[in-house]
């Protein structure tokens, strides 16, 4: 609960320390491609999810990464799936995945069997994450049939 509680004081610090505004410049000196900047993204959110908790991660990067996203012209909600499942896909990725924690306590065998199991499925959520991110219409096509999408 501490974490969460000054994640949001941090993600104020951070915005007003106009940080977005550098990583969006440095993200821009690396490529200017938008599906390079996607990969980035997607592997620093693997990163972080690896070893944080999601919902700190959700409130300390969104409003840092949400204006990189609409200057490379990511749908917010597309961008909105691919953050949510990079942090689910870190609930189940060691070291601190917290689901593998839970699921070892019910099951009551080593998280070491469960990890070695779980590698198919991870891969499998890997793919899936690349389909999302990379075919934006995976993602908002719900939304826009059903008429609550982003209007340009």
């Amino acid at each position: 609960m501490l974490i969460i509680a000054m994640s949001a004081p941090f993600g104020w610090v951070l915005i007003q320390q106009q940080v977005p505004d550098a990583i969006l410049k440095s993200l821009m000196t690396l490529s200017n491609e938008p599906w390079v900047i996607l990969l980035i993204v997607n592997l620093v959110l693997l990163l972080l999810g690896m070893f944080l908790e999601a919902i700190a991660i959700l409130i300390i990067t969104y409003p840092i990464l949400a204006p990189v996203m609409a200057a490379i012209g990511v749908d917010p909600v597309h961008f909105g799936v691919i953050i949510v499942l990079n942090l689910m896909i870190g609930l189940v990725t060691p070291p601190v995945g917290l689901c593998l924690y839970v699921v070892a306590g019910i099951a009551k065998v080593p998280i070491s069997d469960i990890v070695h199991e779980l590698a198919p499925y991870l891969l499998a959520l890997l793919a899936v994450l690349a389909v999302v991110t990379y075919v934006p219409a995976s993602a908002t096509w719900l939304p826009n049939s059903l008429g609550s999408g982003v209007i340009r």
